[in-house]
């Protein structure tokens, strides 16, 4: 549809038919310019119902020009899997624009993450970018207690830290400063020398954690409301303490060593489909509680469940 026939010449995106779901399917890539005779016309804005119930849509790419997004635009495109936006300020978005935020948000550079995930709305997709220099530290403690202090040496500010790798030794005080770096995506310690993790309670956007071989607990709200978080490597993990994972983004576990599985450890994990608990005796209570899509379940050996750790 044209939006200006007056310079500067604008269009924006509108449905083929209404509710038609095979209208558009596979990848989309909106264009930020259209030509229509002679004039050039700027793609501004998405129309309501644009791609409503385009029930086969994967991928859709948003250029850098569209400002806003209209009502429904994208409701009912469950198989969307990405979104790939290039606009550096969150386009407005009106009523029902998304029908649920289960696709990953791809953004073109640091400056665009940090405007999404404050964000209302886009804040509740998971949010990707690219991670450049500038937000990649390395640290080493050499003495436990000590993290804080070498991280705002070296990167001035909590908000700078995009991806960390920590060597050295770390205690619960260092850790407890993991949550400190809202925009942290990528935490390696691999060649940290700890016996537990916990700490990272909150962070969105944490999307990797690499985890020693000498890691056997994960500590209370370790990973509390990390919705990022869809996979994490435990195979050394005997025991998972209350609420760890609770409301994380995890899709699947399995856990060869566990044999205790904490209450609420998992509860509200929406995105988890399958379980393995091959040496579990004991599952806490709400330990899965309104896991809704958890289809797939193993452990042979326990003994012991919860009050209503699957409800």
């Amino acid at each position: 549809n044209i939006t200006s026939n007056q310079s500067p010449y604008t269009v924006e995106v509108t449905y083929v038919s209404y509710w038609d779901e095979d209208a558009h399917s596979g990848n989309i890539e909106i264009p930020e310019v259209v030509q229509l005779d002679t004039t050039h016309y700027t793609v501004t804005r998405i129309g309501d119902h644009a791609f409503y119930h385009c029930s086969s849509l994967k991928s859709v790419t948003i250029p850098n020009s569209v400002t806003s997004i209209g009502r429904e635009a994208f409701d009912g495109c469950n198989s969307l899997q990405s979104i790939i936006c290039n606009a550096i300020e969150p386009p407005v978005l009106d009523s029902y624009v998304f029908s649920n935020y289960n696709a990953t948000l791809y953004l073109p550079n640091a400056t665009a993450f940090k405007n999404y995930v404050n964000h209302e709305k886009w804040g509740n997709f998971v949010i990707k970018c690219p991670i450049d220099s500038t937000n990649t530290f390395t640290i080493h403690v050499d003495q436990p207690g000590t993290l804080a202090y070498r991280i705002l040496e070296t990167a001035e500010q909590w908000s700078n830290v995009f991806e960390l790798t920590i060597t050295g030794t770390l205690n619960n005080e260092d850790m407890a400063y993991f949550s400190y770096m809202k925009y942290l995506q990528k935490l390696d310690l691999s060649g940290a020398n700890i016996s537990n993790i916990g700490g990272c309670m909150g962070l969105s956007c944490l999307s990797e954690i690499i985890l020693p071989s000498t890691v056997t607990s994960i500590d209370e709200y370790a990973f509390y409301m990390c919705q990022s978080l869809t996979e994490i490597d435990m195979s050394n993990i005997t025991t998972i303490k209350k609420e760890a994972f609770c409301e994380s983004g995890l899709t699947s576990v399995y856990l060869p060593k566990a044999t205790t599985v904490g209450n609420y450890a998992f509860q509200r994990c929406t995105k988890l489909t399958d379980v393995t608990l091959p040496v579990t005796t004991m599952i806490g209570d709400y330990a899965f509680f309104d896991c809704c899509n958890l289809f797939y379940l193993t452990m042979p050996l326990v003994t012991t469940i919860g009050d209503y750790a699957f409800s």
